[in-house]
């Protein structure tokens, strides 16, 4: 019962983290910001192509990743709606390799949401995030299955550079 406010709360937090979305794709052609691996297509999803992966924050001020992937080129303002965004609430060295289900009713696994512009978060159906085995200095890797609202299925792999921590923990 405590872990749907948590999730709720998180994603939201998730949603609107960093000030307001800029909602127009940009017109130029996909290049890679500071932080974000461009992704080729083959047969991935959409939300594979720009990924970053950052530390974060657990609700319980614990150590936590961040997965943001998403269709469309960030810009300076910030990331460019829409994205899904997976927190695992674990450290990385504990998240290396592992497998992650959503929803997780347990309330210490993580959360996993859609948002479909920097207002609105859904959190998904359900889903899953497969990361790789972390290798220092190299793009965080793996495979992602998620059923957004509605029953919209995005699947695919990514590779995510890895971004400064934002926010202290503990």
């Amino acid at each position: 019962m405590k872990a749907i406010p948590l999730l709720v709360l998180f994603g939201i937090a998730g949603c609107i983290a960093g000030g307001a979305p800029d909602r127009t794709p940009s017109a130029d052609p996909p290049t890679a910001a500071p932080g974000i691996v461009v992704n080729g297509e083959r047969g991935n999803s959409t939300y594979s192509r720009y990924a970053v992966i950052q530390g974060s924050c657990a609700p319980w001020d614990g150590a936590a990743i961040e997965l943001r992937l998403s269709p469309s080129q960030p810009t300076a303002k910030g990331p460019v709606a829409p994205w899904i965004v997976v927190s695992i609430w674990q450290s990385r060295e504990e998240a290396s390799g592992g497998t992650f289900r959503f929803p997780d009713n347990t309330g210490r696994v993580g959360a996993a949401g859609h948002c479909r512009n920097g207002e609105n978060y859904e959190p998904v159906e359900s889903g899953m995030v497969r990361f790789d085995r972390f290798t220092d200095g190299k793009p965080a890797t793996g495979t992602f299955d998620i059923v957004l609202k509605g029953g919209r299925r995005e699947r695919g792999t990514f590779s995510a550079a890895w971004g400064e921590m934002r926010v202290p923990c503990g």
